[in-house]
């Protein structure tokens, strides 16, 4: 009993590594796949928006709307803050 119970290790012991082990391999290929499949759905979608937003956006221009795109909070420097004379900047820089 005892031969048969070390054969049957023995078995197992070869089974698993050539049989098992590259079929979970090819379920975990699977899932993997699976999501992305998932991944280029949400892709998909997004780009189609990134389209609809260009073609807002050409039509803004078109219209000559001046349109605010930067983030909220950050404002882009016009022309008139700076200056290249250097008694302008000067009297601008530091506390009074």
């Amino acid at each position: 009993m005892i031969k048969n119970k070390s054969l049957i290790a023995l078995l197992f012991g070869i089974a698993i590594p050539t049989v098992i082990m590259p079929i979970i391999s090819d379920i975990v290929e699977i899932i993997d796949n699976f999501s992305e499949i998932i991944k280029g759905y949400e892709i998909k979608k997004i780009t189609k928006l990134n389209i609809e937003n260009t073609k807002l956006a050409e039509e803004l221009e078109v219209l000559q709307t001046p349109v605010a795109t930067q983030a909220i909070g950050y404002e882009i420097p016009s022309e008139e803050d700076y200056c290249e004379e250097e008694e302008c900047c000067n009297k601008s820089i530091g506390f009074r």
